[in-house]
């Protein structure tokens, strides 16, 4: 594994981007710790509120909503099937008696 030396520069690095707060062992006591929380709390409420949380991805809901679409396009399609026989079905009509008129 790391050596405490190494978890200690790997800590200070992430402090550098502003990813972490490091607290040394040795300089770490209740009223530092309790310090340390209020700065992160002020920080994050007041000083840093436009910025986004981290989000996953849901790809469930994606998939969801890829199969909501699937299903409302084969209805829609299927729709447009049953008009396009019933004007195809009231044109035969219209020729039916179109050609009965004719013969009379």
């Amino acid at each position: 594994g790391a050596s405490r030396g190494d978890q200690i520069l790997n800590a200070k690095s992430l402090e550098k981007r502003g990813l972490c707060r490091v607290l040394m062992q040795e300089d770490m006591n209740a009223s530092s710790l309790a310090e340390e929380i209020l700065k992160l709390m002020i920080r994050q409420k007041y000083m840093l509120p436009g910025i986004r949380r981290y989000r996953s991805e849901n790809l469930y809901s994606q998939l969801e909503e890829e199969d909501e679409i699937r299903r409302e396009v084969v209805s829609l399609e299927r729709k447009a099937e049953e008009y396009r026989r019933s004007k195809s079905g009231k044109k035969r009509k219209d020729q039916i008696r179109k050609s009965k008129v004719r013969k009379k």
